[in-house]
């Protein structure tokens, strides 16, 4: 065969989302005026409890992911007795977008990759992920 394009996944191939999101959500938490006085590792802990629950409702299509985000951040809060609306999960999850950013590191070995393979075919990135995430 005579390949002339190669295609390669973004979530957990050329990024993956384990690399950076404890360091991320730690970090949101820590700078998050609503959370800032709060121990960080008790509400990264909570968090992952949560999240067994949400991702399997999430998978099982019971929840959309704007719901799955939602619940992720009031129930997580709840257990500390704060109570926040939508507006204020939307700025939590912005802060975390922004931050993430910071955290997020090029895999030299992926880069030499994609540059070499470049060389003699035409490269592009697909996800499956939400524009959202992504």
């Amino acid at each position: 065969m005579n390949f002339k394009l190669i295609l390669f996944d973004l979530d957990d191939t050329l990024l993956y989302f384990d690399d950076y999101w404890e360091q991320s959500t730690k970090e949101t938490f820590r700078t998050y005026p609503l959370t800032s006085n709060l121990n960080i590792d008790d509400l990264f802990n909570i968090l992952k409890v949560k999240e067994i629950s949400l991702v399997q409702k999430y998978h099982n299509q019971e929840i959309t992911m704007e719901e799955y985000r939602k619940f992720q951040v009031s129930e997580t809060l709840s257990e500390f007795n704060l109570q926040v609306d939508d507006s204020e999960i939307d700025l939590f999850h912005n802060q975390y977008k922004q931050i993430s950013k910071l955290f997020i590191k090029p895999d030299i070995q992926i880069t030499k990759m994609l540059e070499s393979v470049s060389t003699k075919y035409r490269i592009g990135i697909v996800t499956n992920g939400t524009g959202v995430c992504q």
